[in-house]
């Protein structure tokens, strides 16, 4: 039960520092403590100190002898990777779960729409991104790939920092993504597999066409290692 129990605070604290980096509430660039880390989140060294060494290997944070612990700066050519990965395999699962669609997968696609809509409206960042990510997700879903998505996951990490950065660029308007995203629903409600997998793939093109201003932006935040 012991060790069940740190397992949990671990996984816990993991994930927390995932988002926080993630959504940039820790900087990239920044030193971070282990010992502030364990009175923000209110456990121990050891979940703290397994916590940090995962995003360690997955390249989150990095150590710097006689220095201390710094969040890594979003790799652009680990992101750029991730995203041929991912629009890779995702133009082939929405292909696959098109014919999959029922009338209750149609409602639930739509819904999330609905629902990035209205969060697009209240400029509410965090519920947005993640709306966003439960429409990608959802034809992993229906399509019996979820264990794919969750795969995903590791590899999208430096990719989801950037998409988190393009949503706080102003003159990157967020109905893009949403007409995108209106498109590939529309073309998955008439059945059409190919022009929704196309579509799909052209949607994840999008952080490239944004690179250099986003870049621009926020020039810090980046390194370009191989």
């Amino acid at each position: 039960m012991v060790e069940l129990k740190t397992f949990n605070l671990q996984d816990r604290a993991y994930h927390q520092l995932v988002d926080d980096i993630v959504m940039t509430r820790l900087i990239p660039g920044t030193k971070i403590s282990e010992k502030d880390l364990v009175k923000k989140m209110g456990v121990g060294r050891t979940p703290i100190r397994e916590a940090l060494l995962r995003l360690r290997n997955n390249g989150l944070i990095y150590v710097v002898p006689q220095s201390g612990t710094y969040i890594s700066k979003i790799n652009l050519n680990v992101a750029l990777n991730a995203r041929y990965i991912r629009k890779t395999l995702e133009s082939q699962v929405v292909r696959e779960s098109v014919p999959l669609f029922d009338d209750t997968s149609i409602v639930n696609l739509s819904k999330i729409i609905q629902k990035e809509t209205q969060f697009a409206h209240a400029e509410d960042f965090e519920s947005f991104f993640s709306t966003d990510e439960s429409f990608h997700e959802f034809f992993y879903k229906v399509s019996g790939r979820e264990q794919v998505w969750v795969w995903l996951q590791t590899v999208n990490m430096q990719l989801n920092r950037f998409r988190w950065l393009r949503l706080k660029v102003a003159n990157l308007p967020w109905e893009i993504i949403i007409k995108e995203h209106k498109e590939i629903f529309d073309a998955t409600k008439k059945g059409d597999a190919e022009a929704a997998s196309r579509l799909s793939s052209e949607h994840l093109n999008l952080m490239k066409k944004e690179e250099n201003q986003l870049i621009n932006t926020f020039p810090d935040y980046f390194s370009f290692d191989n």
